[in-house]
């Protein structure tokens, strides 16, 4: 499920009429899909901190409600730009600019995420500080992969 819908993506769009037409407008679908691919990589972004979906807190919802709308729409105003359009880019940029600031919230600041999310516990053990000698709880049944050759 992505955390916005396209009225909300459509209120960030820059209708451009002296430049675009119809045909240049992406559709329902296209925009739809532009909302999945952000929602895949904010998505992406969350799991890769360690963090278990969904995320429950209401405000954290909001903002990646927020975060989503500003990629989808990003993506979609780039994709109606046409040469010859003096603004070309001007809003599309800052709709890029606004998305990545926010992308990097999520990367480096867990703290947006809010108090409910939650960190899987294989992801807390891959920062352990044991090594592959059984005494880590995560890790205690594996075997390691690569052995060292004392003879090397």
């Amino acid at each position: 499920m992505s955390y916005c819908k396209i009225d909300e993506v459509a209120a960030l769009t820059q209708p451009q009429p002296a430049y675009s037409d119809a045909k240049a407008r992406p559709s329902e679908g296209q925009v739809t899909t532009f909302i999945s691919l952000i929602n895949g990589e904010i998505n992406s972004c969350i799991r890769s901190r360690g963090y278990v979906l969904p995320i429950k807190d209401e405000i954290a919802l909001e903002f990646l409600k927020m975060v989503n709308a500003f990629g989808a729409a990003w993506l979609a105003d780039g994709s109606q730009q046409q040469e010859g359009n003096p603004d070309a880019g001007g809003w599309s940029d800052r709709l890029r600019t606004s998305y990545r600031e926010a992308l990097d919230m999520i990367k480096n600041d867990p703290g947006v995420l809010g108090n409910t999310a939650k960190l899987t516990e294989s992801m807390r053990s891959m920062w352990t500080t044991h090594k592959a000698d059984g005494t880590d709880p995560e890790f205690s049944t594996i075997e390691p992969g690569i052995t060292l050759d004392e003879n090397f």
